[in-house]
């Protein structure tokens, strides 16, 4: 293998990995040995490098190297942006929202799904000003099946389910003025029904409850509050039981070894919760604590606090301040645990829990150490990717054979083929992605959080998982 094959975009790895990079070098350790090499490749359009071992690559039929030659989508992307400039000028002179869908389905063709939303949505608000012209000239009832209908276009046609919110949103406020702020029973049940019949399911709730709060006997509400509860919690036992076909709505066990008050049990309770809902965000909504039993006078369990450290926080110390926080032992098999002390920080448990269920190796113990919730404690809310992920560190505990060096997504992304990053499905809730903000931590070493995000799965906008359900046994 010589630098003469710079041109290839793809390298298949042994372990299946397809890696889209331009290669830029190829080194030999030993230049009287050519059979050694490692290749030195650019994996996106910022310059980020990575090296891969000659031995990591996968041989096709007669030994040779899995690599393909072609543009990355990188360079694919450069060139269709230099076409889109001319479409968008072009656009001038024929300013329609038809030509703008028909702009933004070329978008998404040419692997600009950003640019191609942005049309879509300009497609969208050309619409919306011509219901608001229908408004000003009084004609509210067409403006709100206008509306309407606008929604179910901007969710069915173009997978804009945050304008498909807003437009529902506009057909309701123009809903409620057409009723003149009436707030009897008789016109609240006649505005819930009509929000359930038009995808406004939270609004529906809304005045169901306020008639229920006057007549709390009502029947007609009652059952409408009751249909639409029923219908949430079947869209989200239907979420629970699509991610644990894949394991992916995990199910743990803490126990307690000594006899342990009702309130300490609570409390771990609540810190499952939030457990629960540290992981949902860190993995972009792709995984969370489905359910959890938490016992004391027990030694059997996924999370063990060990006997006599209650109030420990860490371990191997009372204050946490020297020795171990928490350790992880047989990490990335299935007999995988967590010993802990009673105060052991959110943050300090999801780095050993994700020991234990994705094999993720520590991220510290080198010169330079990644924005990652497995480097030291406090932990970031956050896993390394290939654009942010430092190789090094401890080599002694590699806990999914054949990782060394990787970065913690493709680590788990290993261990469950289905899961994306970053998830098409997720939207962080700040647009440079996922943020870090300020934490006042209720336990000692606890990291930064994540502004969060919202997951879109049918019909579901979910900024946190389904509420884990806990049950406590106090022995």
């Amino acid at each position: 293998m010589t630098a003469a094959h710079a041109p290839s975009d793809t390298v298949i790895l042994r372990d299946g990995t397809v890696l889209e990079c331009r290669i830029k070098d190829c080194e030999y350790p030993d230049p009287k040995d050519k059979t050694r090499f490692r290749l030195v490749v650019e994996i996106d359009g910022q310059g980020t490098i990575r090296q891969i071992k000659g031995e990591d690559i996968a041989r096709k039929k007669g030994n040779q190297l899995a690599v393909t030659k072609g543009p990355t989508s990188w360079e694919r992307r450069a060139e269709s942006l230099k076409v889109w400039e001319k479409k968008v000028e072009a656009l001038k002179t024929t300013e329609t929202w038809e030509a703008r869908v028909q702009l933004g389905k070329w978008c998404h063709s040419q692997g600009l799904p950003d640019k191609g939303d942005e049309q879509f949505k300009a497609a969208v608000e050309l619409r919306v000003q011509a219901i608001e012209k229908g408004v000003a000239d009084g004609r509210i009832r067409d403006a709100i099946g206008e509306h309407l209908k606008l929604a179910a276009w901007c969710e069915q046609a173009l997978a804009l389910p945050e304008a498909a919110e807003q437009e529902r949103s506009k057909a309701y406020e123009l809903r409620t003025t057409e009723l003149g702020g009436a707030e009897s029973a008789e016109a609240l049940l006649d505005l819930a029904r009509w929000c359930e019949q038009s995808g406004l399911e939270k609004q529906a709730g809304e005045n169901y409850g306020k008639i229920l709060k006057g007549e709390p006997g009502n029947a007609a509400a009652k059952t409408g509050l009751g249909r639409i509860r029923g219908a949430q919690e079947a869209r989200m036992a239907k979420f629970t039981a699509e991610l644990d076909k894949p394991g992916r709505a995990l199910h743990l066990t803490v126990a307690i070894e000594d006899d342990a008050d009702k309130a300490f049990l609570d409390e771990w309770a609540g810190k499952i919760q939030e457990l629960s809902e540290y992981i949902f965000v860190i993995t972009e909504g792709q995984f969370f604590v489905a359910d959890c039993e938490i016992r004391d006078k027990s030694s059997s369990g996924k999370i063990l606090i060990m006997k006599g450290k209650l109030d420990w926080k860490g371990i191997e110390s009372a204050d946490g301040f020297t020795g171990k926080l928490a350790w992880c032992p047989e990490a990335g098999t299935p007999g995988w645990y967590v010993t802990a002390a009673g105060r052991i920080a959110v943050s300090v448990l999801c780095h050993e829990v994700f020991h234990g269920i994705f094999g993720l190796n520590d991220e510290y113990d080198k010169e330079s150490v990644c924005q990652c919730v497995m480097a030291a404690a406090p932990n970031v809310q956050q896993l390394c990717d290939g654009r942010g992920h430092v190789e090094g560190g401890k080599k002694d505990y590699i806990y999914t054979p054949g990782t060394e060096g990787w970065d913690c997504w493709r680590v788990v992304q290993k261990r469950f083929p289905g899961v994306a990053h970053p998830n098409p499905n997720w939207k962080w809730s700040d647009p440079a992605g996922n943020k870090q903000q300020p934490w006042e931590p209720t336990d000692f070493m606890d990291g930064t959080r994540s502004v969060g995000g919202e997951l879109s799965w049918n019909g579901l906008r979910l900024k946190s998982p389904p509420r884990t359900v806990v049950r406590l046994k106090d022995n």
